[in-house]
Parts: structure tokens; C-alpha cells; sequence
């Protein structure tokens, strides 16, 4: 029996290929203009009162993939349903996947009044700090499923605080109150990460070992077999907001 290896390669490929499932509620509208924008709400980011939700999805990934390509294939699910909100509910790589090697759930929502909407979203995306006058700093660790290493727990020392159990799938917020430079390390805060503003949050995710990164927007701090990122992107709330949600 002869097998066609393109064949059999083209098939996997189909049958592995990203894939977004829509579970539409009644509410049922037109698709949405080239121009109109579509917007991301993070899991500890609310819809507006006054939207409407269009239906819920999960999408998963089985193949190499970038977070651009997987926000880029939602955004298109999103507008075809007529959806100009995109509420991301969960986000998980290598752990919480169904074996897939990224999984994302969440809901569909229009909004009418565009105005009112990107003002919403400007408050709900700094609420955190808009009432303590401070920034943010959260620390996070998700080795996925990386066998021995995971179960080790990693200390980290920054400025004046200290976890010295950081295990893996964990979360850390430190609130400062006033612009300072951030020092990190395992044993002391000997290397420079950067400087805080206030009003912002920052994302810093611990790893055992993950290799240097070239995302815009992350900086990375090597210390022996740990690597410590600055992640000040979408991916990283998210991803923090939904470790955040099953860690506790």
C-alpha cells in the first residue's frame, strides 16, 4: 500500500489549522464595515451595560502561531457576526489547552455609540490605578508543561520585596506610590529592569528558563538558569488576568 506523504502532511495540516467555534445567541447582526474598529477586552474587563452580546467562542491553535495571528483571526470572527467588542475570558499556552498548543475563550458584544464606547474602555483599562495615584507591578510565573523544572520554585528578590515561593502558575501584585527604578534577582535586586511610572501597570513573568525574547515592548533580564520578562503587551495582562483567576 502506497502512502502520499503530501497528501497525508496536507491533511494533518487541515485537521490541525486554527479554528475559531461561534455559539451565537438570538441576537443576530450584519456584518460589520471594513473601516469599523473592533475592540479587546481583557477577562477582568467588563462589557458595557448598554452592549449587546452576540454570542461565545473558543478558539484553539495547534500549529506555530504569533499572538497578532490569533487576535487578527478574531477580529475577522468578531466583524462577520457584526461584533465590535471582543470580551478575551481565558488565555492559556501549554497548560489548560486540550492538548492544543493555545487556547483562548471569551464572548462577542456590539456596541452602538462608538463614542461612549472607547471612552469606557479607557476607564476600565486603567481602573487599577486611578484611585490609589500609584503603578502596578505584577509578577507571574507559567512554565506550561515543562516537566521537572515546573515543580521548582523560584525566589525572587525585587527592590523591597521579596517572594520567596514562586511557583509555577502563580501571580504577585506590588503597588508603589511613587516613580522608581526596579532592580531584580534571585538573591538580591542587582539587575536593572526599569523605571516605573505612575499610572502604569507592568508585567513581569519568571521562568526557569524561556530564552531571549524579540516581542516589542518585552525586556528580558537573564540570572543564571532564570530569565525575568517586562511585558508591558495586551498578551501579558491577559495572560496574567486569566493565571490571576485560577490561582486563587
Amino acid at each position: 500500500m502506497k502512502v502520499n506523504i503530501k497528501y497525508l502532511i496536507s491533511c494533518l495540516i487541515l485537521l490541525s489549522c486554527s479554528t475559531v467555534k461561534f455559539r451565537p445567541t438570538e441576537n443576530i447582526l450584519s456584518p460589520l464595515k471594513e473601516s469599523d474598529n473592533v475592540y479587546i477586552l481583557t477577562p477582568n474587563e467588563q462589557a458595557p451595560l448598554n452592549s449587546i452580546e452576540i454570542g461565545s467562542w473558543e478558539q484553539v491553535e495547534d500549529w506555530d502561531y504569533t499572538w497578532e495571528r490569533l487576535i487578527d483571526k478574531l477580529e475577522k470572527q468578531a466583524a462577520s457576526h457584526g461584533a465590535n467588542i471582543i470580551k478575551i475570558e481565558e488565555y492559556f499556552e501549554g497548560s489548560k489547552t486540550k492538548g492544543h498548543a493555545a487556547l483562548l475563550r471569551g464572548k462577542f458584544y456590539s456596541a452602538s455609540n462608538i463614542q461612549e464606547l472607547e471612552a469606557f474602555i479607557i476607564r476600565e483599562s486603567g481602573k487599577n490605578t486611578s484611585d490609589c495615584n500609584c503603578s502596578l507591578i505584577h509578577v507571574f510565573r507559567d512554565e506550561g508543561n515543562a516537566g521537572l523544572r515546573a515543580l521548582f520554585k523560584i525566589s525572587v528578590v525585587m527592590n523591597d520585596f521579596k517572594i520567596d515561593d514562586l511557583t509555577n502558575r502563580s501571580t504577585y501584585t506590588f503597588k508603589l506610590t511613587k516613580e522608581e527604578d526596579i532592580f531584580i534577582g534571585t538573591s538580591k535586586p542587582e539587575n536593572f529592569l526599569f523605571r516605573t511610572e505612575i499610572g502604569k501597570e507592568y508585567y513581569i513573568q519568571a521562568t526557569q528558563n524561556m530564552g531571549s525574547s524579540n516581542v516589542p515592548g518585552v525586556i528580558g533580564v537573564s540570572i543564571g538558569s532564570k530569565e525575568f520578562f517586562v511585558d508591558s503587551t495586551l498578551k501579558a495582562k491577559i495572560h496574567f488576568e486569566t493565571l490571576e483567576k485560577y490561582s486563587h
